[in-house]
């Protein structure tokens, strides 16, 4: 196929989607779209959250509001990371 015209091009066959199908298609894809987007949004406020709950905690550890050899043992909880924790939360 040397050349290539108009008639050649309009013989072609060309698949066609019912405008039905192609509605559903876009509306799949806009709904799929929307919950990406929510889920995006939570994540994106998820580390902001955690950002600022780093940022308290290192406050806490540097002023001495917490004792940093007793973080992270088995049962032991203080009540400023508690206090942060639920600030973080409300």
């Amino acid at each position: 196929m040397k050349n290539l015209n108009e008639a050649i091009v309009g013989r072609l066959p060309v698949p066609a989607v019912r405008r039905e199908e192609q509605d559903k298609f876009v509306s799949d894809i806009q709904n799929a779209h929307q919950r990406n987007a929510k889920v995006s949004a939570n994540i994106m406020a998820s580390i902001d959250r955690l950002k600022e709950y780093r940022s308290a905690l290192i406050t806490a550890a540097v002023t001495g509001q917490i004792d940093v050899a007793t973080y992270g043992k088995a049962g032991t909880t203080s009540a400023t990371l508690d206090r942060i924790e639920e600030e973080m939360s409300s």
